[in-house]
């Protein structure tokens, strides 16, 4: 048997090539997040078996959001109580993400984690109604965003984040910041007293005085990290008010087309891209094409592909996800180097049985 003597070079064009999960829309089990369910015939490998036979890196763990709060805290166990979704363990122990967090590390993926705020917090108002603004509609009192106006706010946030901290030993951790909802808060006599009394003459101020304290907050963890944002954040920034994230802040693009402004904040902030890699809008036939002629731009960090689960069940992340996330992988693997759909379309469908 003779080999000849080959040599393989091969890089990643793009640092950051993300898959997000979203936990909290319907709860998807540690076992789907982690164990080896391969089987002989017709079954998925885990999430980060797939994204390790993809080449991606990094594991955003979008985990809390207004239906649920899935994480038991050692320091408030109520949320579990009463924030989690009720009828069985629908929620991650220390113990779980230790091992998922580890899990991931031998396969060369980071793990990032997620806990929206300020708004996408409903589940929150459960276990901790002094944490959230509280509002009027139709005659019903619902809990809308955190209430910034409240010192506990931030302390119980800085409690928590020392606590994911000690969890999630990454470099970065994402804040949120997106689809805040202004309604409630100007419906509410407090934060109306408290914009008074500090010279805020619009509700984005608030949005601003908020990601400012959190951020201030994870920078003074005993070991800082880095944040990430939602773009929306952005939005809110005004001389008026200016939004003081860190020098190196990662902005997460899932709107914005507008060169113009990507080229702004490019010049500012570390972008991540995932306009177009939404895995929950998906449409008829191979719309793996359109997400596979999407790509960032030579100085983004990178991009994720993102799966939310509103409509999506442990039963169907799986196929949800893949292949389609394999040409979001290429894309941030290869970069400009492969670029055509009819070149691509067998190497993603060997990938699919690969997989299978």
């Amino acid at each position: 048997l003779l080999i000849h003597e080959n040599r393989i070079e091969d890089r990643p064009a793009y640092k950051h090539r993300g898959f997000m999960m979203d936990t909290a829309r319907h709860f998807i089990q540690k076992s789907t997040l982690l164990e080896n369910l391969i089987s002989p015939l017709n079954s998925h490998p885990p999430i980060q078996e797939a994204m390790a036979m993809n080449k991606m890196n990094v594991f955003h763990w979008h985990m809390v959001d207004d239906q649920s709060f899935p994480y038991l805290s050692k320091k408030f166990p109520q949320f579990v109580q009463k924030s989690a979704f009720p009828g069985g363990r629908y929620y991650y122990t220390a113990e779980d993400i230790a091992e998922i967090v580890e899990f991931a590390r031998q396969r060369g993926i980071r793990v990032v984690p997620e806990f929206d705020t300020p708004d996408h917090t409903h589940s929150w108002g459960h276990a901790a109604p002094d944490l959230v603004s509280w509002c009027s509609k139709a005659g019903l009192a619902y809990s809308g965003p955190l209430d910034p106006t409240r010192p506990g706010t931030f302390q119980f946030l800085a409690e928590l984040y020392s606590e994911l901290a000690e969890l999630f030993p990454d470099s970065s951790v994402h804040l949120g910041m997106d689809e805040v909802s202004l309604d409630c808060w100007r419906l509410n006599d407090s934060v109306s007293k408290f914009m008074r009394e500090n010279k805020m003459t619009a509700h984005e101020q608030l949005v601003v005085y908020f990601a400012n304290r959190l951020s201030g907050i994870v920078e003074n963890l005993p070991v800082r990290r880095s944040v990430v944002v939602w773009e929306d954040i952005l939005d809110k920034d005004s001389s008026l008010y200016p939004l003081n994230l860190p020098k190196d802040a990662i902005v997460q693009v899932w709107i914005t087309r507008d060169s113009a402004k990507l080229d702004r904040w490019r010049q500012r902030y570390r972008l991540i891209r995932s306009e177009d890699w939404y895995l929950d809008h998906r449409g008829y036939g191979a719309d793996w094409v359109k997400r596979y002629r999407f790509h960032p731009g030579p100085d983004d960090l990178g991009g994720e592909a993102c799966l939310w689960t509103e409509f999506q069940s442990d039963n169907t992340v799986m196929p949800r996800a893949w292949p389609s996330t394999s040409a979001v992988a290429e894309r941030l693997w290869s970069g400009e180097a492969a670029t055509e759909p009819v070149e691509a379309a067998p190497r993603i469908e060997e990938q699919n049985c690969r997989m299978m």
